[in-house]
C-alpha cells in the first residue's frame, strides 16, 4: 500500500515542481519585457538586467532572451552621426582648399596649391567609427538544469518518492 502512496506523492510533487518551474519562466519573461520597455524609453537598465541574470541563475525554467533594441538604435544613430561629422570635416578642408586656390589659372598649379593646402590644414583627427553590433545588445540567459529553488526541491522530492515507490514494487 505504501508503494502507491509514494507513487501518488511523487506525482503530486512532480506536478507542483513543474508548475513552479513554469511560474519561474513567466516571472523571467515578465522581467525581460519590463527591461526591454525601459530600454525603449532610454532608461538605464543595467541594474534590472543584473537582477534578471541573478534570478535566472538561481531558478529552474527561467531561461529568457533579452534584446536592448533601444540602446542598439541609439548607438547606431550616434555612430552614424559621428561618421557624418567626420565626412563633413574632411569635405570642409577640401572646399577650403578650393577657395584658397581659386586664383590659380594653371590646373597643375591649382592642384599643387590644393595639395599643399590640404597638407598644411589636415582634417581634425578622427578615429574610425565602428557600427554597433546587434549581438552586443542581445542577452541569452540560461537557467540551470537544477537549482536549489522551490521547483528544484519539489522535483527532487518527487524523484525520492518515486524511488521509494519503485523500491516497494521491487520488494514484492
Amino acid at each position: 500500500m505504501t508503494k502507491w502512496i509514494f507513487l501518488a506523492i511523487a506525482g503530486l510533487l512532480a506536478g507542483a515542481g513543474l508548475l513552479v518551474q513554469y511560474q519561474n519562466g513567466q516571472a523571467a519573461r515578465s522581467k525581460a519585457a519590463s527591461i526591454e520597455a525601459a530600454d525603449q524609453q532610454g532608461l538605464n537598465t543595467k541594474t534590472e538586467l543584473d537582477s534578471l541574470r541573478r534570478y535566472v541563475a538561481g531558478h529552474m525554467g527561467a531561461s529568457v532572451k533579452v534584446t536592448l533594441e533601444g540602446s542598439y538604435e541609439r548607438a547606431q544613430a550616434a555612430a552614424q552621426k559621428a561618421a557624418a561629422d567626420t565626412q563633413a570635416a574632411i569635405a570642409k578642408v577640401y572646399v577650403d582648399a578650393q577657395l584658397a586656390c581659386v586664383g590659380q589659372k594653371n590646373p597643375v598649379l591649382q592642384a599643387k596649391c590644393n595639395q599643399d593646402y590640404v597638407a598644411a590644414h589636415p582634417a581634425p583627427a578622427t578615429s574610425s567609427v565602428l557600427a554597433p553590433q546587434l549581438a552586443d545588445y542581445q542577452y541569452d540567459l540560461r537557467s540551470p538544469l537544477w537549482a536549489p529553488d522551490l521547483a528544484g526541491w519539489l522535483l527532487l522530492g518527487s524523484l525520492s518518492a518515486l524511488a521509494g515507490s519503485i523500491a516497494g514494487f521491487l520488494r514484492r
